[in-house]
């Protein structure tokens, strides 16, 4: 019986998401169409992202839904963003939602990235992603976020002094001094800074630094935030210091 409505089910959704899609369909139409489909779809997203017909019904909730409805397909997909991110038609429901989240739905989604940076950035499906969410949504503190995760760990370590908060997710809603305190920290920490007050770990950020950025260069196309990374820092010497700029 369960087989039985499965196909069922896909078609109603296939057949509300069609009418979506019509010009002629007006607001009024559109709220009872949206209701439909989410009855149609609450708990199922997680099926439905996989195929490449139904994650384009699922696309279009996110598209046409509200804030709450984006909050809730995101939930139900929160654990599996970072692997939809590296599939051609999947990819586009977490570019959904960033597109259509609100701050802290951006913030969510981006903070799902957040030690996968340099993985995504080889991939040529996931690295679309992170580069949209880098150009086009994410805040300051979030961009410092995903660029710091260039310089490798050792980097990382050595600018992380304030670790009670984390910017990748800080709306700065709750606690803005500390954000701010935060951000600041991190504006501070060029390599020049880092360097000169731990020395003894240039060579582990120059080699860390070099295994991730060397391959992101020779890719074909080439990505913003791999120039801003460069163009990042104002002096000549902070650049030679990580060894990276003969590589461009």
């Amino acid at each position: 019986m369960a087989e039985v409505r499965r196909p069922r089910r896909g078609r109603e959704c296939k057949g509300v998401w069609g009418n979506l899609r019509r010009k002629k369909c007006d607001e009024e139409q559109k709220k009872k169409l949206m209701k439909e489909l989410h009855g149609l779809i609450r708990g199922k997203m997680k099926q439905m992202a996989f195929p490449h017909d139904s994650v384009r019904v699922l696309r279009c909730f996110i598209q046409f839904g509200n804030q709450k409805q984006r909050w809730e397909v995101f939930e139900e997909l929160k654990d599996g963003v970072l692997t939809m991110s590296k599939y051609p038609y999947r990819k586009h429901v977490v570019k959904k939602l960033l597109m259509y989240g609100n701050k802290e739905l951006v913030a969510a989604v981006i903070q799902m990235f957040k030690g996968h940076i340099r993985q995504m950035l080889r991939h040529a499906a996931a690295s679309t992603i992170v580069e949209y969410a880098y150009n086009d949504k994410a805040v300051l503190a979030q961009k410092l976020m995903i660029t710091d995760e260039l310089y490798g760990p050792t980097y990382t370590i050595c600018t992380h002094t304030h670790p009670e908060c984390s910017v990748m997710s800080c709306s700065c809603s709750q606690r803005p001094s500390l954000c701010s305190f935060f951000v600041q920290s991190l504006e501070g920490n060029t390599i020049e800074k880092v360097v000169k007050e731990n020395p003894e770990k240039l060579e582990n950020i120059m080699d860390e630094t070099k295994q991730v950025i060397v391959p992101l260069t020779q890719m074909s196309e080439p990505k913003q935030i791999n120039m801003d990374f460069v163009f990042s820092t104002e002096k000549q010497q902070d650049r030679d210091a990580v060894g990276i700029l003969t590589h461009f």
